[in-house]
């Protein structure tokens, strides 16, 4: 399948630019803390970026840099815009030439410069060892890249899309050039990939990942708040010591064979599955709405369902929160 690469590995199928889907699950943040408990032997290929530029940033870097046993040399502080969205230029002169230049400084990635860029300024690296798999971006961080010219990537995209895909040119629907940070940074030891469209997963459905991929795996510690983000490692502590306590709400969309989204349904459908096959209390909606305001949702520990373009249902409730033995506060 097709997809601009996402860092969403729970999912790991299809996900374009703007997710398909979005979960909040309170014990796992991505394969943050799927891997928890053998986070000592990993801790040295986890890589933590904060901005420089933002206190919080800084904070809850340290926070799971003394959480997780993470090195100093691991922890990474980039000045970086105090916004959400950044253009295609600033995610390459503050964000991926920076981070890429700090790695090879700290030994933590080995390569040689080439001596060029390309044509949106990345700096070109013939990668050699890249022993890191986890890059752990912290509140503050921006979120998504802003749309840019498709004219200055046509020689990237036309040459990338009849390389993987047989085809002369990129399919409309899928020629956008907006994007997530998170999707760009899994590629970072990635040359000449073009800023426009989609990216084939070149993992997917691969078990064991094979690691000559280079593929880094992004996920976040993000929250409305600072406070909200620090609650969340201490739930994530309890839980490691005391177990997930809570129920399991699914949120499907009832899509009928043939829509383009039904694969959606059936992922959550299969998480759901997997949650009830470990005893967890469930609930499984199947109607085309989100869930209800006044549906079900007392104690929620897991919960995946579709997006919606505002706030509504459960999450208007002031007392809803992801738990774990109740301690643990996610806003959802």
């Amino acid at each position: 399948m097709l997809l601009r690469w996402a860092s969403n590995l729970v999912m790991g199928k299809m996900l374009s630019v703007n997710r398909l889907l979005q979960v909040w699950i309170c014990l796992v943040f991505g394969l943050l803390t799927l891997e928890a408990q053998a986070a000592h032997p990993l801790a040295d290929r986890v890589v933590v970026v904060a901005n420089a530029d933002d206190p919080d940033s800084v904070e809850i870097a340290r926070a799971y840099q003394n959480f997780r046993g993470i090195p100093e040399g691991n922890v990474i502080l980039l000045s970086l815009p105090l916004a959400p969205q950044i253009s295609r230029v600033v995610l390459t002169e503050r964000l991926v030439n920076p981070l890429r230049a700090a790695l090879m400084e700290r030994g933590l990635v080995t390569g040689e410069y080439l001596g060029s860029n390309d044509v949106h300024g990345r700096e070109e690296i013939e990668w050699k060892e890249m022993p890191i798999r986890y890059l752990v971006l912290c509140r503050g961080v921006p979120l998504k890249v802003n749309k840019g010219s498709k004219d200055i990537d046509r020689p990237l995209l036309d040459a990338y899309v009849k390389r993987t895909a047989g085809i002369s040119a990129m399919p409309g629907p899928y020629s956008r050039t907006n994007g997530s940070v998170d999707g760009e940074l899994a590629l970072l030891a990635h040359n000449n990939q073009p800023a426009t469209g989609i990216i084939i997963n070149p993992i997917m459905g691969k078990l064991p990942i094979d690691e000559s991929e280079q593929i880094l795996r992004v996920t976040r510690l993000d929250g409305p708040t600072k406070e909200d983000v620090l609650n969340m490692l201490e739930g994530v502590r309890t839980v490691e010591a005391e177990g997930l306590r809570g129920r399991a709400y699914f949120d499907l969309r009832n899509r009928k064979k043939g829509d383009a989204y039904r694969i959606g349904d059936d992922w959550i459908r299969g998480a759901s599955e997997a949650v009830g096959q470990v005893h967890f209390d469930t609930t499984v909606d199947n109607l085309p709405k989100i869930f209800e305001l006044h549906d079900r949702m007392d104690m929620p520990a897991i919960y995946a369902g579709w997006y919606t373009g505002i706030v509504e249902g459960p999450f208007l409730a002031p007392w809803l929160s992801l738990r774990s033995r109740g301690d643990c506060d996610a806003p959802a």
